[in-house]
């Protein structure tokens, strides 16, 4: 051990000791948020950045057709390995993953490893210009069934520019499992959250943050892309899916899980989250559908694409690690664990309705509530009108029909004595 802390040492210090100052040039366009600078790099050299104002988050920019193998950031006594990540669609620089520090800080040691030739330095400064802090037990998962309980807007961006344009409503047909693919430093995620927020607006160009929900380790949830009164949160159409985000509601799991997989609070918070959304626009968690595939540039056209997928699932292959290759794994468990609790949800909503009716039926085990009036005979037809099964009415019937799983009544015609039910 006093080996390793003594060879550690000794790489610290020759790592201080060999670094020169890299000559930052920044580029006029700017804010109080957001800075860009260029600087010339060499292989395999140590270089000091210094800053001319505090900063709480970087993105390394480099030549698409180089990558970051042996590259790193040192932060303190941390060793922050860098890698593309391809959440913005640029083809000409090839991002580094979003680096949240611990506190504003105005220098940092950068090693090229295998990257040369002119990169670009993002900087971001999202230190709160307020106090916006709450106690985060408040917004912790306390329901299902319901829309999970979230940090607001207004809390999280205080302080940070509004978005822009107009928010645009889309029918939500695909929930997307998104990694923020950072370090897992950060302790204080609301501050990560803001850190994202103006990497997506000041530097990718967005009008606002890409996600709808961003989810903590600590398993509180965070509001993402702002509907402002114009359109419902939860389908205001997000940019975080490969330029093809029409239909899709996306949930950004913060950290990085190629290596390490989400805290049991983020899961739980993920499955409800995603139960819920699913729940009320009557997805199907196990489903599939055609979506076109991402970016815009590959003309890749469509594919059939999972109802509950990951980023990488509607881009062309090898385009994006998003959510992380081991979150990745592990989507088939999280569609099992989302398909129970909304089966759960559904069962204890038509519990609740059928408490206050006097008449029901079970179709494949699942609960229906009806109206109290009387009915003689009962109908279950197709979507084509097909006839599935007709039979007498009983209050407490069971009628079992295979590979259907959704149903809904029709409406009653004026004195009509039969209930009628759509078999999906």
């Amino acid at each position: 051990m006093r080996v390793f802390s003594l060879l550690t040492g000794l790489f610290f210090l020759s790592f201080f000791c060999e670094s020169q100052t890299l000559p930052l040039s920044y580029k006029s366009a700017g804010s109080a948020y957001f800075a860009k600078a260029t600087a010339e790099v060499k292989k395999d050299s140590s270089y000091l950045i210094k800053t001319k104002n505090a900063f709480t988050s970087v993105v390394i920019k480099i030549p698409f057709t180089q990558d970051f193998k042996k590259a790193y950031l040192l932060i303190s006594n941390d060793t922050v390995r860098l890698h593309g990540d391809s959440h913005s669609d640029a083809d000409t620089l090839l991002g580094s993953q979003l680096i949240v520090m611990p506190q504003p800080i105005q220098e940092l040691r950068f090693y090229s490893g295998g990257v040369e030739g002119k990169l670009e330095f993002h900087f971001f400064t999202a230190t709160s210009l307020s106090p916006v802090k709450k106690k985060e037990n408040t917004y912790r998962l306390n329901a299902v069934c319901e829309e999970p309980t979230s940090v607001p807007q207004s809390i999280w961006r205080a302080g940070l520019p509004d978005p822009i344009g107009t928010p645009v409503a889309t029918p939500v047909k695909f929930v997307i499992v998104h990694h923020s693919a950072g370090s897992n430093l950060a302790s204080n995620y609301q501050e990560e959250v803001r850190n994202i927020y103006l990497l997506h607006t000041e530097s990718n160009g967005y009008d606002d943050i890409g996600y709808n929900f961003l989810v903590a380790p600590n398993g509180v949830i965070y509001k993402g892309r702002d509907g402002r009164g114009v359109v419902a949160q939860d389908n205001v159409r997000g940019a975080h899916m490969c330029n093809k985000n029409d239909s899709t509601f996306a949930i950004c799991m913060l950290g990085n899980f190629n290596e390490q997989l989400p805290t049991t609070a983020a899961l739980q918070s993920l499955y409800a989250l995603a139960a819920w959304k699913m729940q009320k626009e009557n997805v199907d968690v196990n489903g599939l559908l055609v979506h076109s595939v991402g970016p815009t540039s590959a003309n890749a056209g469509s594919k059939l694409l999972p109802q509950l997928a990951g980023h990488r699932d509607g881009c062309t292959p090898r385009y994006t690690e998003c959510p992380g290759d081991l979150l990745y794994e592990i989507l088939p468990q999280v569609r099992d664990s989302v398909a129970k609790m909304r089966q759960t949800c559904m069962v204890t909503h038509l519990e609740d309705i059928a408490s206050v009716s006097k008449t029901f039926l079970y179709l494949n085990q699942t609960l229906l509530p009806v109206s109290g009036e009387e009915y003689k005979a009962v109908v279950v037809n197709d979507v084509l009108g097909r006839t599935l099964f007709e039979g007498i009415f009983q209050p407490e019937m069971s009628i079992s029909l295979e590979g259907k799983h959704f149903f809904k009544p029709s409406k009653r015609g004026k004195g009509e004595q039969i209930l009628r039910i759509v078999a999906f």
